[in-house]
């Protein structure tokens, strides 16, 4: 009896190769009429891929003729290739096969086949310490669309990975609902060896991260009981390894090495160099511990040669190269001899219209030539008399931005720094004038006025000097605001306190004139507006960040209802977006006003 190959079969056969129904698959494959023979060797694949035969996947693989397939069979045959370069520990052929896998299969919208290729490479790239790659997005990815198709066994997968991810003792609650979850979408008795996959991964938390041996052994054992109906060496070679794990956390090293050599001995070609790597090494390290140091060795060497062989830091340098990947050499062929023809009549048409053309643009050309030497000439004439007023031009905008940028400054100097100490010696005399009769300090009231005076006349002075700070030439920032703080504080109506922390070095010259004339501006401020009886500045140098916080218990004022221009906050705000830096205002009426400015120091370094 033979069987009619339908355009679907392959999802029959991989229904029943994941009920691990592998005489059912084969009988399939078998006993079906095959019309095309790539059709045959790719069934073929699939049925060896399952069944770990790499060597007979690999031979069915490369005698497919590509050039055949249709678009759902060449998704067919990236995936089974990526699948066996990944089964053969060849990573970074199976990481390219599977990327262009998952983009075969969202053409043909298999998206439930696409989305298992998320999982695949996330664990590609969560499962290898030498790349440093964030799979997060893949496995969320995943997971998204799992749940919103009702895949089941993908949302499993997708519980088991978050456990995976949580695999630590303060998480076990997590950990545990995570496999309970998993365990509730794999009900179905098709899903019995998934079942079997989540007891054995309780069994390695158990074992391995709380030690609650009794757990883990009832766990392994409800797994074994599974595993056995279906006789999978691979999956006996991993239940002998936990099993091992648990009788070394016993103590029982001869029961532990007698575990592992029932796992070597085991036929099987899954990851066989990766596992064997780590058997050997579990071996070296049990015989070590027992002392057996000859045997240990011979084991070690055995691991390291199974390690060189592998090489997975080499394999894994395309893995970077995502966006170059080559195109697959006969998929290349294919779509040369698609576009031949097309080329081919393209060249012809463009031959017939090139031939018709040439005549006439000789003839034009000659005429051109003629009008172009002509021309030439007064062109030449025209750029170089352009050039010369361009430039002229330019040399006048320059001239006239920088008179306006020195008068604006100039302005914003006037401003901030003579007016603010004018405006100090102002409240100074005011406050002489309404009790002149009343002060026991008159004389040192008078003598800060003098001197307040006396500044404002050097500051002007000085503002001829092209980097003269006029408070801050011989001074550091810190003193001159103590200065400036105690000049403001001499009225018993205002109190200035200065705090600083972490400002040991000098900064910039200009940056320090620039901040000074910030904290001076505020200052005023304060005085002019805030009818305040204390204020603060506090400033503080977190490595390459400046923070300055300036505070008063005075009136406050509504922010959206003011006129910075008024206030000189317009001017404030400029100089400290000039230095790149932030300002926030805080203001409650009847409740003072705070202002936090923060300034990078690296960015306006000299």
């Amino acid at each position: 009896m033979c069987f009619t190959i339908k355009a679907q079969q392959y999802k029959v056969i991989d229904s029943l190769l994941n009920d691990y129904n592998i005489d059912g698959a084969r009988a399939i494959i078998s006993k079906t009429s095959y019309k095309d023979s790539s059709e045959k060797l790719l069934d073929n694949a699939q049925y060896y891929v399952f069944t770990n035969q790499l060597d007979s996947a690999f031979i069915n693989l490369f005698n497919v003729d590509t050039l055949s397939l249709s678009p759902i069979n060449k998704a067919r045959y990236l995936d089974y290739l990526g699948k066996t370069h990944i089964a053969d520990d060849d990573i970074d052929k199976g990481y390219l096969y599977s990327i262009r896998a998952k983009e075969q299969y969202l053409k043909v919208k298999e998206l439930y086949d696409a989305n298992a290729f998320n999982l695949t490479l996330y664990n590609l790239f969560a499962d290898q310490e030498y790349y440093n790659y964030e799979p997060d997005q893949l496995l969320e990815l995943f997971g998204e669309q799992a749940i919103e198709n009702e895949w089941n066994d993908q949302v499993a997968d997708y519980y088991i990975q978050i456990a995976l991810l949580n695999f630590n003792y303060d998480n076990k609650k997590e950990v545990m609902q995570n496999l309970d979850l998993a365990l509730e979408y794999l009900k179905d008795d098709n899903y019995a060896l998934e079942r079997a996959r989540i007891f054995a991964i309780k069994s390695v938390y158990y074992a391995q991260i709380t030690q609650e041996l009794d757990s883990a052994d009832y766990y392994i054992e409800k797994a074994d009981v599974i595993e056995k109906r279906f006789n999978i060496p691979y999956k006996t070679y991993y239940t002998l390894i936990n099993k091992a794990a648990i009788t070394r956390l016993r103590g029982n090293y001869k029961e532990t090495i007698n575990l592992l050599k029932q796992a070597e001995t085991l036929k099987h070609n899954l990851y066989k160099k990766s596992n064997l790597k780590f058997l050997y090494s579990l071996l070296a390290n049990d015989y070590e511990d027992q002392e057996n140091y000859k045997t240990s060795l011979e084991y070690l060497k055995k691991h390291i040669n199974y390690r060189d062989s592998v090489n997975i830091a080499d394999q894994f340098v395309n893995l970077t190269k995502y966006q170059t990947v080559q195109k697959d050499k006969q998929i290349l062929l294919e779509q040369q001899q698609k576009t031949k023809n097309k080329n081919l009549a393209i060249i012809f048409g463009g031959f017939l219209i090139a031939v018709s053309i040439i005549g006439l643009l000789v003839y034009k050309n000659t005429n051109r030539k003629k009008k172009i030497a002509e021309q030439q000439s007064e062109l030449e004439k025209q750029k170089l008399q352009t050039f010369l007023k361009e430039q002229e031009l330019t040399t006048i905008d320059a001239i006239i931005e920088g008179q306006e940028k020195e008068r604006q400054k100039l302005a914003g100097d006037l401003h901030d720094s003579v007016g603010a100490t004018l405006a100090t010696a102002r409240l100074q005399f005011s406050h002489l004038k309404k009790h002149k009769n009343s002060l026991d300090n008159l004389d040192d009231i008078f003598s800060n006025t003098e001197e307040l005076l006396s500044q404002a006349y050097h500051e002007i002075r000085n503002m001829s000097h092209l980097k003269n700070s006029g408070v801050l030439a011989k001074k550091s920032l810190v003193p001159a605001i103590e200065n400036l703080a105690k000049n403001a504080s001499v009225s018993t109506s205002l109190q200035v306190e200065v705090n600083h922390y972490g400002l040991e070095d000098r900064l910039d010259n200009n940056l320090e004139i620039s901040i000074f004339r910030i904290i001076q501006e505020l200052v005023t401020n304060i005085i002019k507006h805030a009818n305040a009886s204390e204020a603060s500045i506090t400033l503080t140098q977190h490595d390459d960040d400046l923070n300055i916080i300036v505070e008063d218990n005075g009136k406050g004022f509504n922010l959206s209802a003011i006129d910075k221009q008024g206030l000189g906050l317009s001017s404030i705000e400029k100089r400290v977006n000039f230095l790149h830096g932030d300002i926030n205002i805080d203001s409650t009426v009847g409740k003072g006003t705070t202002i936090i400015i923060d300034i990078p120091l690296k960015t306006n370094a000299s």
